[in-house]
């Protein structure tokens, strides 16, 4: 199938762990410009984002067992869910570098183009620090 364009919300919640009543969550939205498609049972989207460092490139491939986020430019990850393992990699915020781990809490996707929305809940540990995440990835119709 043809790559289609289509807007997304990205929807991102990020919580530390540390137990502390000061540590609020870190919420964020984007609305970006995406490139959609499927091939072979899996979906593939692409993406820029802009962060504080520059540009961010974003492929996410939607599978029936996992998701792998791919993020290179500005911020450098790779970034695996699959329910029932734990993910080992290193987060890459140029010139810094940080142990991450990803523990998938819960994958939930409607695989199909026209309505797409994907939400992953997962724990994770960035630079000894331990944190509980959501995503949320939507086409706006």
């Amino acid at each position: 199938m043809e790559n289609e364009k289509v807007r997304i919300r990205i929807s991102s919640y990020i919580k530390n762990l540390d137990g502390g009543m000061e540590s609020d969550a870190e919420v964020s939205e984007l609305t970006p410009l995406a490139s959609i498609r499927e091939k072979d049972g899996c979906i593939f989207l692409s993406y820029e984002e802009n962060s504080e460092g520059g540009a961010v490139l974003c492929d996410i491939k939607v599978s029936e067992e996992k998701v792998t986020v791919l993020r290179r430019g500005a911020i450098e990850s790779t970034m695996v869910f699959e329910r029932g393992r734990v993910f080992k990699t290193i987060y890459k915020l140029p010139p810094y570098s940080f142990d991450m781990e990803i523990e998938t809490v819960e994958v939930s996707c409607s695989a199909c183009l026209e309505d797409f929305a994907l939400t992953i809940r997962y724990k994770m540990k960035i630079g000894g620090q331990d944190k509980f995440c959501r995503m949320k990835i939507k086409a706006e119709v």
